[in-house]
């Protein structure tokens, strides 16, 4: 593993929250002042192939990234923009679905629009 693909998995597993490339290039560019945009993103895209971890598409905004590559769902606040993991024990379900398709899931996404806590605490 290169420096720059390691500090920007340290990055990653090191944030409480779900970052984008930018705000991960402007944490790395702090370790390595040289470090490009480019190189960055290469290596966020590199460690999504490699499963370390997990890109989170969100409508109309930035990819986010997740330390977490387990299956599990994300909630995403439509006022903030916030990214809340969720996790739930479905694997049930998922054998369910395989077993009524006839077919073996091998990934999945979810993702919920929302309002955070913090969010409708504040209206």
């Amino acid at each position: 593993m290169s420096k720059q693909k390691a500090l920007v998995y340290d990055i990653i597993c090191n944030s409480p929250r779900h970052m984008n490339a930018s705000e991960i290039y402007d944490l790395a560019k702090e370790k390595l002042p040289n470090i490009s945009f480019g190189t960055v993103y290469r290596n966020l895209n590199v460690l999504v192939q490699d499963g370390d971890i997990m890109r989170i598409a969100i409508d109309k905004c930035p990819d986010r990234f997740d330390k977490n590559p387990m299956a599990h769902h994300h909630m995403i606040c439509t006022k903030c923009g916030n990214v809340i993991d969720v996790f739930k024990d479905d694997s049930n379900d998922i054998r369910e679905i395989e077993e009524h398709m006839g077919a073996q899931i091998t990934e999945y996404i979810i993702s919920m629009k929302c309002i955070c806590k913090q969010c409708l605490q504040m209206d």
